[in-house]
């Protein structure tokens, strides 16, 4: 709730005080007026007129005058009761209306736990006392003694409530200290974090909690101090009835005096006088621990009403520091949209120039594979770029939770350990350059044309598998990064392009060897001239990479018998991509060769029986 300055609500309350005075003030000035005008009116001495035309033009301009001061004041009355007081000032007067001194209330509290000690160690003297006599004291002891004992019991509550007003005190000055020093922290120009955002909310919902906490209190506090207000009231009156009572068993045994017609029959050691005696001395006695009880109980009520008027200071303290956090909450939000709609719009700027870069610069440097890959990289470093940009933009906040975020990382590495060695994987994968998009490559079993690097998963075109030849299958196969850390990966495309391939071609035994060995090495060196060349030409490659010796790239072919025949296994160097037609090649011409020729022939499963009769002689019979 806003509230209107101290020297403005003085203002205020003169102007509320002086406003009849204004009123009384302006309806003197017109019954003057028209006083002096019917006056004038009567004069008929022309010198004597014009003296009464003066003063009626005097009052004429009193009575003017006053309507402007009276209409200045209530423009003054108007601004004042319209002002708001501001948030800073609403709380620098909270602050400044607590008690900062903590060094005499802390003394109190000190005195007041050594009086509690005494009094309870006297209430606990007390109650041996009466264990120790119970049947030997009189009813009037007894309750000599039991009122003596709820003394000091209200006598420790008396002390114990102005023990809790002094702590109180003590808490509120340190936080009105707290706060003070708050107000007078707050730098308008220092960066703003989320962390500094939260922590204004935190604040203002401590606040709000302190508040709440004071209002239960309060209201508790209120209550307690309304059944003192009672005790003390019903006391009181007992206490007024204690001296009527007492007064009248006074005039009862003033009848004992000398001449008391009711001496003959009431003597001075009677029953009855000393009955009354004993009811006087009980009285007097009640009073005098009513009379202590009674100090006791305004010393608790006295305590109790300084309870509760801190705790209005508190209210208000504290209502005044979430008042003022919230104007800051609302001013730091301002100004951390207006800061962060910085690093926002260059992140904006950097999504479009990256968005015309891949539609019109890209497109004309790279084709097909090349363009793809790439985009990629350009989304991936984009990517890189916006997270330099953020970090760098909320540094503080970053740095605010690094510790946190260190607990809360390693914890997910843990769970996440697949997806985060997935992506360790493609760091190697772009890092290395061994593995591209384009390449050939046979992971785990699976063969394919390497389609796309994603940050997690790598996607092959499959090859080969039911086809039994390198061809598309058509199908994708999806691996994660991380196979480059436990699996083997074969690349056909790594320095270059160029692969030994092998055709395994049998012969009958009755073919002539030598005669097949010069027809394929002819064979090879005319359908794989080109290939070999060029594999040539690549070999240094390997050797600048790895320090491999250079391989000699010509024809080969080496033989080995067979069950059926001899196998001539022609060794040859093509182009990855080429390799099921170049081998297809071979073999057409192999095919053709042999159709021309009749000294060599393609062998086939056979089976040969050799008789052995008992004529000794051998007879081989083909089956």
């Amino acid at each position: 709730m806003k509230r209107i300055p101290t020297a403005l609500a003085l203002f205020v309350c003169c102007f509320a005080a002086r406003a009849d005075e204004a009123d009384y003030r302006i309806a003197q000035a017109e019954e003057e007026l028209e006083l002096l005008t019917r006056v004038a009116q009567t004069v008929t001495n022309e010198l004597e007129r014009a003296n009464w035309d003066r003063r009626v033009e005097l009052a004429r301009k009193s009575l003017a005058h006053a309507k402007r001061l009276v209409a200045l004041e209530q423009k003054q009355q108007n601004f004042a009761s319209s002002r708001e007081m501001g948030v800073h000032e609403e709380l620098q007067r909270a602050v400044a209306a607590v008690e900062t001194d903590t060094d005499n209330p802390k003394r109190r509290i000190s005195e007041q736990n050594g009086r509690i000690r005494d009094l309870k160690n006297r209430r606990a003297e007390l109650e041996r006392v009466i264990q120790a006599g119970t049947g030997d004291r009189t009813y009037a002891e007894r309750v000599q003694l039991d009122g003596r004992i709820r003394n000091i019991d209200a006598e420790i509550l008396a002390n114990m409530l102005a023990r809790d007003a002094d702590d109180l005190g003590v808490r509120l000055a340190i936080e009105a200290q707290r706060i003070d020093n708050m107000r007078r922290s707050v730098d308008i120009t220092a960066r703003i974090t989320i962390r500094m955002l939260f922590q204004k909310k935190e604040a203002i919902e401590l606040a709000k909690r302190n508040i709440e906490e004071f209002k239960l209190q309060r209201e508790k506090l209120q209550a307690h101090a309304n059944e003192t207000a009672t005790a003390l009231s019903l006391a009181r009156e007992r206490f007024a009835q204690l001296d009527e009572e007492i007064k009248l068993l006074g005039d009862q045994l003033q009848l004992e005096r000398p001449g008391s017609i009711l001496k003959r029959i009431w003597k001075p050691d009677s029953p009855q006088v000393k009955r009354l005696r004993e009811m006087q001395e009980r009285a007097k006695s009640e009073k005098t621990l009513l009379a202590a009880r009674i100090k006791h109980l305004e010393a608790q009520n006295r305590a109790q009403i300084r309870q509760m008027e801190l705790i209005d200071q508190g209210i208000e303290l504290f209502h005044g520091e979430r008042e003022f956090t919230i104007h800051e909450l609302s001013v730091a939000r301002g100004r951390y949209l207006r800061y962060i709609a910085t690093p926002f719009a260059i992140v904006l700027i950097l999504m479009l120039i990256y968005k015309a870069v891949s539609h019109i610069v890209l497109p004309r440097i790279f084709k097909q594979d090349n363009l793809f890959v790439a985009r990629r990289l350009g989304t991936y470093t984009l990517m890189l770029v916006i997270a330099l940009v953020l970090t760098i933009s909320f540094f503080e906040d970053l740095k605010a939770i690094a510790t946190v975020m260190g607990i809360v990382g390693a914890a997910i590495v843990i769970a996440l350990q697949d997806l985060c060695s997935a992506f360790a994987g493609w760091f190697v994968i772009v890092s290395s350059g061994k593995l591209k998009v384009g390449d050939r490559v046979e992971i785990d079993g699976h063969r394919g044309d390497v389609i796309d690097i994603q940050i997690l998963r790598t996607v092959l075109l499959e090859l080969n598998n039911w086809l039994e030849v390198d061809e598309p299958t058509d199908r994708t196969i999806v691996i994660p990064n991380n196979f480059v850390f436990k699996s083997h990966v074969f690349n056909y495309s790594n320095v270059h392009p160029y692969v030994w391939g092998k055709v395994d071609i049998i012969l009958t035994f009755e073919s002539d060897p030598v005669a097949a060995k010069e027809l394929f090495t002819k064979i090879l060196e005319e359908e794989t001239k080109e290939e070999f060349e060029k594999a040539q030409e690549a070999g240094p490659m390997m050797e600048e990479r790895y320090g491999k010796r250079r391989t000699e790239y010509k024809p080969k072919i080496h033989t080995v018998v067979a069950d059926s025949g001899v196998v001539f296994s022609l060794h040859y160097v093509t182009h990855y991509t080429r390799f099921a037609d170049t081998r297809d090649r071979i073999m057409e011409r192999c095919a053709r060769e042999f159709h021309l020729r009749e000294d060599l022939q393609f062998a086939y499963p056979t089976e040969r029986h050799i008789p052995t009769p008992e004529g000794g002689t051998l007879r081989v019979q083909s089956s």
